[in-house]
């Protein structure tokens, strides 16, 4: 499902798109994640956890 976002205009008209912030992470590598996708956001919290905990040293 695609986001509503405001159009900048500040006449609380919305359109459907990304927002600015998250379509500059997203072209960074940074994956972002609507209040629909808590799971796989946390599928990724934890696949990351289990990167970080294989490469650093406790």
């Amino acid at each position: 499902m695609e986001a509503c976002i405001y159009d900048g205009t500040f006449k609380g008209t919305k359109k459907l798109g990304p927002g600015k912030t998250a379509e500059l992470l997203r072209e960074n590598g940074i994956k972002v994640f609507g209040e629909d996708q808590l799971d796989e956001a946390e599928k990724e919290i934890k696949k990351l956890t289990q990167l970080l905990d294989s490469i650093c040293i406790v």
